[in-house]
């Protein structure tokens, strides 16, 4: 599978320092941080924090979020709003690299409103920018591009000459590339690089120059790629971005394991796999461990066989460690995959979690585990079938860009107010046919037949399709979808989730039998959406014996952690109850409860299913995990929302998988029966 890492460029920040202007990476940095010091408690000590949480986002992102931190403190004892924007902005970049796409669309999200909030039309641009290189990233395809379609029209209507032009050419360019349409990227990239050139941005082009390599890969031209590899890899180590080399050598790798030059390929991951790790960049750590799976699988199928390397000497890089052997490279193959599996789910990456369990069902299948194949193949459809539907999704990116470049083209030729008004409304319909006609079209020709299959009882299968359509979606988003015909995946900042799960629930079925088990299951679950309902819960689904519900959305709620405690503690009062009542003929259960942001939306259009995706499930199926029969374990973002409402006992800080160790607190229930 061929995996290329595209180089977001971020919206780049005045450097405060002249002097500073002139160097680069770590030079700059001491260069500004020896005139903090001195620096009077101000607006201008604001920026010259933000300036250097900025140059840090290439060198150390952890570094620059604290000093983004201590900006946006500063910031708001001044109640200077655009300081409080930029910080909130530079917290988000450093995010970014760091892989953490949760946190960093929570702050780009912050920064934009705010922007928004003083009227600044080019910081709404430029975080904008930004906000479309994550939602890329998390393959989210269609906002990504409303975003940056938005930036790209702001920045040419307000024709500032400053860095994010060449940003959001770039960022379009990258769209462009991630939906296969090379030879459009390049141009775009092409554009962006004459723009950094022009301005003598070294950081600038050595990010394009990367991305042009890319472009040049999917045309099959892979000696000019070489050739704006090699630039980039000279520039970012003469400005010191290690986000750049390292990404940089990354694609190298894969433009050899391509031609299945294995040594050169290993030389240059394990390389870029030792700096990611200083760096403390978990995507480029996914990256590697996902080339390096795809290298070791290769081998092992060719007969773990390494031919001479074609590759030139290189000073950087030391030399490659092969495992020898069919067997060892399997081992080391499922090892890497397994790796870049725990990252993913970690991350919240969809895309990449898919690929992982797709690899590791070839690897166990190679290696004879025919068991753990299927098992991989299993959550590998899973994940295809979670990815908001990825194949139409993509069609509908497709047909935006092109619809938008139609509507450029028609605009520049046209030069009065009225004709650009046309314009823009032949951009709506064909936005509206397209989202029309992909994503659930499948579905409405399902409802279709079932509605129409017999006109005389027309009225009465319209009105049970409708109450089957209001059973299975939230009243929104099926009021939507039957209004629209389309809906669309929404991103909400402030939900509560909700996970349970039966303890021992393989051990009683064992006692219960099957049939009684499945009974209880259903009469525990029922009671449970009841709850759900009681308190206004978006019941989102079970899996196995778990279950999964969340307060917040579609419709906002203040009062979303609260509601979503009460509804626990009624569980665990029912389970208790029915403990008394039914002994070891029923279950014991553990509650986890997370609070923060979601994104939601309709997957797939067989079987279709409303879902939650991200970070904050993710933690609250640790706390569940963490949690013990008969308890509700709240996580500290829960606790700060709840800690007036409920007696909550701190449990300190324990290990979660995936996670490190997180903080969590034990919810006091009275369980009087």
């Amino acid at each position: 599978m061929k995996q290329f890492l595209l180089i977001w460029l971020v919206a780049l920040y005045p450097v405060a320092s002249t002097n500073a202007q002139k160097l680069y990476g770590q030079a700059a940095i001491d260069s500004m941080l020896s005139e903090l010091p001195k620096a009077e408690e101000d607006s201008n000590k604001v920026k010259l924090l933000n300036v250097i949480g900025f140059q840090l986002y290439a060198v150390d992102p952890d570094k620059g979020i604290k000093y983004g931190d201590t900006a946006l403190a500063l910031a708001k004892e001044l109640k200077w709003e655009k300081g409080i924007a930029d910080a909130y902005k530079i917290i988000g970049i450093n995010y970014t690299l760091k892989g953490d796409y949760s946190m960093a669309l929570d702050h780009y999200t912050r920064a934009f409103k705010q922007y928004e909030a003083i009227g600044d039309d080019q910081g709404v641009a430029t975080v904008g920018s930004n906000m479309s290189q994550v939602f890329d990233l998390q393959g989210n395809y269609p906002k990504a591009l409303e975003y940056a379609l938005d930036a790209l029209s702001i920045i040419e209507k307000t024709k500032t000459d400053n860095s994010s032009l060449g940003n959001t050419l770039n960022t379009v360019g990258t769209i462009y590339s991630n939906l296969g349409n090379h030879l459009k990227a390049l141009e775009y990239h092409l554009r962006s690089y004459k723009y950094y050139v022009d301005k003598d941005h070294k950081t600038g082009q050595a990010n394009l120059a990367c991305n042009i390599g890319i472009d040049y890969m999917g045309l099959g031209d892979n000696k000019k790629a070489l050739e704006y590899y090699t630039i980039a890899r000279k520039m970012a180590e003469e400005t010191d971005d290690m986000s750049v080399y390292i990404s940089t050598t990354i694609n190298v790798s894969q433009l050899y394991a391509d031609q299945k030059d294995y040594l050169a390929a290993l030389t240059y991951v394990q390389s870029a796999l030792q700096k990611s790790r200083a760096f403390g960049s978990k995507n480029h750590i996914v990256y590697c461990f996902g080339i390096l799976g795809d290298i070791y699988l290769g081998m092992a199928i060719d007969g773990g066989t390494v031919s001479k390397s074609m590759m030139q000497p290189v000073a950087d890089l030391p030399k490659a460690d092969i495992p020898q052997g069919r067997a060892a490279l399997l081992a080391a193959a499922i090892t890497c995959l397994q790796e870049r599996l725990a990252l993913s789910l970690e991350m919240g990456d969809l895309i990449s979690t898919k690929a992982s369990y797709e690899v590791l069902s070839k690897a166990y299948e190679l290696k004879g585990d025919f068991k753990k194949s299927l098992e991989a193949h299993k959550q590998y459809l899973v994940f295809k079938d979670s990815l908001f539907n990825k194949e139409n999704t993509e069609k509908i990116a497709k047909r935006e860009v092109q619809a938008e470049y139609e509507k450029k083209q028609i605009a520049d030729s046209i030069q009065n107010a009225e004709a650009q008004k046309l314009a823009d409304v032949k951009l709506q319909r064909q936005r509206t046919m397209t989202y029309s006609g992909i994503g659930v079209a499948v579905l409405l020709l399902a409802f279709s037949v079932f509605i129409f299959r017999n006109n005389k009882k027309l009225g009465v299968e319209k009105e049970k399709s409708e109450t089957l359509l209001y059973n299975i979606l939230p009243e929104e988003v099926a009021y939507e979808l039957k209004e629209r015909g389309a809906t669309t995946a929404q991103h909400y900042d402030n939900v509560t989730v909700l996970f349970t799960d039966f303890v021992n629930f393989t051990t009683a079925g064992e006692r219960m039998g099957s049939q009684a088990l499945v009974e209880e299951l259903h009469n525990c679950f029922k009671a449970f959406d009841g709850i759900m309902e009681k308190y206004g819960i978006e019941k989102i689904k079970t899996i196995g014996d778990a279950y999964l519900a969340v307060c917040g959305l579609p419709t906002a709620d203040e009062q979303h952690a609260e509601k979503v405690v009460h509804a626990a503690k009624d569980i665990l009062q029912f389970m208790l109850n029915r403990r008394t009542q039914l002994g070891d003929k029923t279950f014991e259960i553990r509650i986890g409860v997370h609070s923060g942001e979601v994104v939601a939306g309709i997957v797939g259009v067989k079987k279709f299913a409303y879902d939650i995706w991200g970070d904050t499930v993710n933690t609250a199926a640790r706390m569940e995990q963490n949690s013990t029969a008969g308890h509700i374990n709240i996580s500290q973002t829960t606790y700060e929302l709840v800690q007036d409402k409920f007696t909550c006992t701190y449990r300190g800080e324990l290990e979660a998988k995936n996670k490190g160790k997180l903080k969590m607190y034990f919810v006091e229930v009275n369980t009087s029966t």
